[in-house]
């Protein structure tokens, strides 16, 4: 946590980012920890991730502005803990749904039997 922000911790990210390899970075929220964000910010480009009631719109438009303004490249935001009641409207179908409906599919795909077989 101590070599977050330090130039240390960018020169590791862009050793391994000189050699073809995709780093993901799993950060402490950069809006409450400066060197996450800094580290953010040596990376380049930032996927920001909110919990649902509990992180504020006011605050996610403020953190992609931050990084925008540092020239961060912003791919991106992940909504977690959406409760089931509110995923309706994003969310596909229950996963109980998928696997009935492909039962389904792969019965009428069998070859139908007849009484006197």
């Amino acid at each position: 946590m101590l070599l977050l922000g330090q130039p240390e911790a960018a020169q590791a990210v862009g050793a391994l980012a000189a050699r073809g390899r995709r780093v993901i970075i799993d950060l402490p929220p950069a809006g409450e920890d400066e060197g996450a964000f800094e580290l953010a910010c040596s990376v380049g480009t930032v996927v920001i991730v909110a919990r649902c009631d509990r992180t504020a719109r006011g605050e996610l438009d403020a953190m992609a502005r931050r990084f925008e303004a540092r020239g961060v490249r912003v791919a991106g935001a992940v909504v977690l803990d959406v409760p089931p009641e509110r995923q309706h409207p994003y969310a596909g179908p229950a996963p109980i749904l998928v696997l009935r409906n492909e039962w389904q599919r792969l019965a009428r795909m069998l070859p139908r039997r007849t009484a006197n077989a």
